[in-house]
Order: C-alpha cells, then sequence, then structure tokens
C-alpha cells in the first residue's frame, strides 16, 4: 500500500497530463488486441493447399500443414481453381497448389539440369512481409523432400561402386544426419535457448510493442 502511495505522488503531475494517461493506456489496449488476434481462427494468414491429383507425397506435405499448430491457418480445397478465385476474391492471402505427378517431379527436380518443372504453384492476393515469410516454411517443408534426392543423384555421379548400393540403402544414410531446420534461433541472455510458441513470424508484432514500451518509459522520465 505505502509502495503504491509513493509511486502516485512521484508521478502525481505526469497523470494530470491526458496525452500521459492514453500513451499509458495503449499498452494494455494492443496487448488485449493482439492477444485476440492471435487466438482467433483466422491467425496472420490464410493459405489454402490443394493438390492437382492424388499424389501420396502431396497428400502427405498438406496433411502436415493441416495439423500442425501454427500462426498460418490452413485449409484444404480438392479443387485448385476454386482456391485460386478465393484468393481472388480475398477471401484468402495465398494458394499453394501442389503439382501433378509431385512425387516424379521431385525425382526430376533434383537431377542436375537446368530445366526443371515447379513443384509448387504459389498464388498470392498481395505482396507482404508475412507472405514472404511463409516461403520459407514452404521452402523448409519441401527441403525434407527434395534432399534425399539431391544426395541420391550426387553419389551415384561422383562415387565410384555407387551403383551396388540401392537407393533407400542411400536413403537410409542421409536419414541419419541430422539437419538443422531452423531459420532463426532465439537465445536468452546467458545463452541458453530460447522457448518459442509463435516462432519468428511474430517479430514484427514483439517490435511494435517495444517501440511502445521505449515511449512509455521515455514519457515517465519526463
Amino acid at each position: 500500500m505505502r509502495l503504491a502511495k509513493w509511486a502516485w505522488l512521484l508521478n502525481k503531475r505526469l497523470y494530470k497530463k491526458l496525452s500521459f494517461v492514453l500513451l499509458l493506456l495503449v499498452i494494455p489496449v494492443c496487448i488485449a488486441a493482439f492477444t485476440v488476434s492471435a487466438q482467433g481462427d483466422s491467425g496472420f494468414l490464410h493459405i489454402i493447399l490443394s493438390t492437382e491429383d492424388d499424389d501420396p507425397k502431396a497428400a502427405e506435405i498438406v496433411e502436415g500443414f493441416l495439423t500442425e499448430d501454427s500462426l498460418i491457418r490452413f485449409t484444404y480445397l480438392e479443387n485448385p481453381q476454386e482456391a485460386i478465385k478465393k484468393v481472388e476474391m480475398g477471401q484468402a492471402d495465398g494458394a499453394w497448389i501442389f503439382m501433378e505427378d509431385f512425387t516424379e517431379l521431385v525425382d526430376e527436380f533434383s537431377a542436375p539440369k537446368s530445366d526443371r518443372e515447379p513443384l509448387v504453384r504459389v498464388v498470392e492476393r498481395e505482396e507482404s512481409i508475412f507472405l514472404r515469410i511463409s516461403h520459407e516454411k514452404l521452402t523448409a517443408t519441401l527441403f525434407k523432400h527434395t534432399a534425399p534426392a539431391y544426395f541420391i543423384h550426387y553419389f551415384r555421379a561422383t562415387i565410384e561402386g555407387a551403383e551396388k548400393l540401392t537407393d533407400e540403402e542411400l536413403e537410409g544414410y542421409f536419414m541419419q544426419v541430422p539437419i538443422n531446420e531452423e531459420l532463426f534461433v532465439f537465445r536468452e541472455p546467458l545463452g541458453e535457448k530460447a522457448e518459442q510458441d509463435t516462432g519468428y513470424l511474430t517479430m514484427p508484432i514483439r517490435g511494435l510493442m517495444s517501440v511502445l514500451v521505449v515511449v512509455c518509459a521515455m514519457a515517465a522520465a519526463l
């Protein structure tokens, strides 16, 4: 009680200024708004997933996106044209359409040649920083499926006697090597890895909150 009284007396002059009070009230309002937005169904982005056929590998990737916990809200539409139409109408931020014969395209994509067919068709309503960052998520997921094929092609082209090993054996050797898929790693001041529930997509929001805190601290020091 005495501590609260001293805090009130020390800032009594500032509390008489309406602008200072409004500035302080901005912080809880912004926190509440960001919290409600993050917990809502919309998330930061709405991406529609679609496949041009019933390829099993494409279906596996789509299922992984739909079941993981992410700030991006993923939904699935069987018809790619309908997914594109929803993006054009503003009902989604983007669409990731996995091309026909996706499994075969992965093997052809990793072959040493210049002309490669695209694996995924990306359709976006408008360009934004969140959509750009979401491309890293798509690329990292595709890398897990294309990297073994790259390794197999490289091994057979450079190592003598590679024909004695099957593709399954070479893929098994590749899978034994740990690969870090994290683009950003957050650490505490003491060097320990920080727990991140939402990932790097929240960094712009945290930056805005940091600016608000600094502004209010400067106002309180006047």
